[in-house]
């Protein structure tokens, strides 16, 4: 120490401060990160509050997390986490979707009454769509997957639906695609 100048030790100390200061600074940071472990069997249901917990490895952190976005992830798909305001109790953490496409899809037609317009009139699109679902009246087509999680190998399905109005004439239309988490997609002058 006593090579040193004061000013030499006053910079030191005040670089010492500095990155303390820095390390406990209120900023976000984000990390690719690793889904470490799967915390439930894929064929939960996606209602269940189990559904969606994950191990997420970042950084030099591993943390439990939920992702609510109704897929099944696997060990070692990647993510990104969004650390905010430096608070690991305030992380966001978003899949990088990757995904394999399904060994199987089967498609069910919907052999029903016809589903006119006519007996629509004067509805909203959404409506209608409703309308359809509730009735069961759509076509569907049904992904199968196979996920490895906690050493065993898991077949999941998921289900989408097609609502169709006019099926089979020349005017048919397909209004929405609905997902498996019961959002739907509305087409405007689609046919099948």
């Amino acid at each position: 120490m006593a090579n040193k100048t004061l000013s030499e030790l006053i910079a030191q100390v005040v670089d010492r401060l500095v990155n303390q200061r820095l390390k406990e600074a209120p900023f976000d940071k984000s990390y690719s990160g690793v889904i470490s472990e799967v915390l439930f069997d894929p064929d939960t249901e996606p209602d269940d509050v189990k559904f969606g917990q994950y191990k997420v490895r970042y950084g030099s952190a591993e943390k439990t997390i939920k992702l609510n976005d109704g897929l099944v992830h696997e060990v070692g798909e990647r993510v990104d986490v969004h650390v905010y305001e430096n608070n690991s109790s305030h992380i966001v953490v978003a899949p990088i979707i990757n995904r394999v496409p399904p060994y199987k899809i089967k498609y069910i037609d919907y052999s029903g009454d016809n589903n006119n317009k006519e007996q629509y009139d004067g509805m909203k699109t959404s409506e209608i769509i409703k309308k359809l679902i509730e009735e069961d009246k759509c076509d569907k087509f049904i992904e199968y997957r196979q996920t490895k999680a906690n050493g065993q190998i898991y077949e999941t399905e998921q289900e989408y639906k097609l609502a169709v109005l006019n099926k089979g004439e020349e005017d048919e239309e397909v209004l929405a695609l609905v997902l498996p988490d019961g959002r739907s997609i509305e087409f405007e002058n689609w046919n099948v």
